[in-house]
């Protein structure tokens, strides 16, 4: 008798231990960051940015160039690492997600002493201002979709 109980309960154990791990299981994202050149010199914006042009002139600059794009399935919780302009390493570090959705992200540009925190809500772009780059700065424009 005390065998079954011991089986019962690890069997028990077993279908609410899966339960409960596909229950916490990560919610995956498609991230797209890209990586703009911001200059106060010269004027326009590069076709393939015409969905940010509203954002983008907001800014204190008037040329926007798309220097690279990268999209890349992530999960609430990784860390990746992206090749960035200039021979250096963007590391986007994902760390969950807020109560209402939105994904936190950390990103890092360990050569240039860059940091900084960002939450960035599904079907939104939210753009960064990067390190100075070649006589202008960089942007990032982080859009974050739910994965299906």
């Amino acid at each position: 008798m005390r065998s079954f109980s011991v089986l019962a309960a690890a069997g028990l154990f077993l279908v609410f231990g899966f339960v409960e791990a596909k229950a916490v299981e990560p919610d995956a994202f498609e991230l797209q960051i890209r990586v703009v050149h911001a200059r106060t010199d010269g004027a326009g914006l590069d076709p393939r940015l015409q969905d940010l042009k509203v954002d983008l002139g907001q800014l204190n600059y008037r040329s926007f160039k798309l220097l690279d794009g990268h999209k890349k399935q992530v999960f609430s919780r990784e860390t990746i690492a992206l090749e960035f302009p200039g021979n250096r390493w963007l590391n986007v570090r994902t760390k969950g997600m807020t109560k209402d959705g939105a994904l936190k992200i950390k990103l890092s540009i360990r050569d240039l002493g860059f940091k900084v925190k960002a939450k960035v809500r599904p079907g939104s772009t939210i753009l960064v201002g990067g390190p100075p780059h070649d006589g202008g700065a960089i942007v990032l424009a982080l859009t974050a979709a739910k994965s299906r």
